[in-house]
């Protein structure tokens, strides 16, 4: 089973003195330092966190396998892999950076795509499910939509990495962003099902299961499983399911995408199947994760077969 946070031996030793004494000054840093000066820094540490969690890093190689159809070579699975794990590290320095000052998301570049999409979405009188994967910077897209002045809820699980996830709440909750933590009661479900049917906003992510057995489709020729949360609140709330992707350009640049939405049925009628609604999402996270793999933050083995294959 995919799990929402991806077993690293970083996850195991999180609370050693040297592990939390290395991320408070991290954090710290990024208080003064500019974020080209942090990224350049930040170069050894990923070298290093990639010689300590060698298990993940063989196990996006095994994912990028996947997407290519095994065309491309060790070098370039390699390549790839170091590259996902490099912006997975400016994620967390942006995000930390953004953390200290909320004034300080006036210094990134955004580009929006598609606005006439949630145009249609809100249009439709109906919640609204920002769905997206673990790509490019989801904080930025929180950010830049509650500027807008939306009431956006983040439903999520919460990381396993308590020093990070405390200090993700703090910054949500300090930008305006409400939280939703997805745990395995059901009241957490509840929560985010009544929102959409008030015609609520809530973010969430779809490609790693959280505390459900998922249900397998294809996806890249392969069987992968996929969470049903997301889809079986939208279906049963009448919701739109708006996909949302922040990719990463050069620099500070940020492109925020926004995808035809998928309008699920208002009386919940058979052909709003589980499976027809996932079905339609995921030829969308296909063309995303084939253009941008290296800003796709999957740690752990995904398809189906290669879980037994490479086990973490």
């Amino acid at each position: 089973m995919t799990q929402a946070a991806a077993i690293s031996r970083f996850r195991r030793y999180q609370q050693a003195p040297f592990f939390r004494l290395l991320i408070s000054s991290f954090m710290m840093a990024t208080a003064v330092m500019p974020m080209g000066l942090l990224r350049f820094l930040s170069l050894p540490f990923i070298i290093l966190f990639i010689l300590f969690n060698r298990k993940n890093f063989n196990a996006i190689e095994l994912n990028m396998s996947r997407i290519y159809k095994n065309r491309i070579s060790r070098f370039k699975r390699m390549t790839l892999a170091y590259r996902v794990f490099r912006n997975y590290s400016y994620y967390l320095i942006e995000f930390f950076y953004l953390s200290h000052n909320e004034n300080r998301f006036g210094k990134f570049n955004l580009e929006i795509q598609n606005r006439e999409y949630l145009t249609m979405a809100r249009e439709r009188g109906k919640g609204i499910i920002f769905l997206t994967i673990h790509m490019g910077n989801w904080e930025i897209g929180g950010l830049y939509f509650t500027s807008l002045g939306f009431p956006l809820h983040v439903a999520y699980a919460p990381d396993e990495a308590d020093i990070l996830e405390r200090n993700r709440s703090i910054c949500r909750n300090g930008w305006g962003i409400k939280e939703i933590p997805l745990l395995r009661d059901r009241f957490s479900s509840i929560r985010v099902l009544r929102l959409l049917q008030d015609n609520g906003i809530v973010a969430m992510q779809g490609d790693r299961l959280q505390f459900d057995k998922g249900v397998s489709l294809p996806f890249f020729g392969h069987q992968a499983t996929f969470p049903k949360g997301p889809f079986q609140l939208a279906i049963s709330s009448g919701s739109t399911i708006l996909p949302v992707f922040i990719v990463r350009g050069d620099g500070t640049n940020y492109r925020i995408i926004l995808e035809r939405p998928v309008f699920t049925s208002d009386n919940h009628r058979k052909e709003d199947s589980l499976e027809k609604v996932i079905s339609e999402v995921l030829p969308v996270f296909e063309n995303y994760i084939r253009k941008f793999p290296d800003q796709w933050y999957t740690f752990m083995p995904f398809w189906d077969e290669d879980k037994i294959k490479l086990r973490i």
